[in-house]
This record gives structure tokens, sequence and C-alpha cells, in this order.
């Protein structure tokens, strides 16, 4: 098993292959199988990480404070696809 699946997810969700809030589930319970595992590529766990914490400031409710770090889908989308152009995994 490899952390690369978290990379994957965010790809898939870049393609529209699946939705916003997949993506958010999907990166949950794949870290989750993933504990423990040792990921030999600092970019692809730190890029999985990252991604996590991106999932985990998704709200897609209109009711979101500006204030805050949650994120739309919008805004969800553009923050992946930074994150991985800035580990050069896109």
């Amino acid at each position: 098993m490899s952390r690369i699946k978290l990379v994957e997810l965010g790809r898939d969700f870049l393609s529209n292959r699946i939705s916003a809030e997949q993506f958010c589930e999907d990166i949950v319970i794949e870290r989750r199988k993933l504990w423990g595992v040792r990921e030999p590529d600092k970019a692809v766990d730190r890029c999985g990480g990252e991604l996590f914490i991106l999932a985990d400031c998704y709200n897609p409710e209109p009711d979101r404070s500006r204030y805050s770090c949650e994120l739309n889908e919008a805004e969800l989308r553009a923050e992946v696809k930074a994150l991985l152009e800035q580990f050069n995994l896109l």
C-alpha cells in the first residue's frame, strides 16, 4: 500500500471523475487504511497529508465563515491543484 492513493484521489477530483464530497470522504477512508504505512517518497507523504487537511476544510454550505479556513468547491479545487503542482505530482 502507498500514500500515492491520496494523490490519485486529488487527481480524480481535478479531472471531475469524483465530486468534492466524494473526494473528502475517500481521503478520510484511505488515510485511515494507510495508518502506519511508511511512504518512502517524502513528496507523496507530505502531499497526502496536506490533501487530507484541505479535504477537512471543505464546506459545501453557503454559511461558511470568511474568517475561517473553510473552502467552497472552487476554492478546494484550486488548492488541490496548487498543492499537486507544488509537489510535481500533477
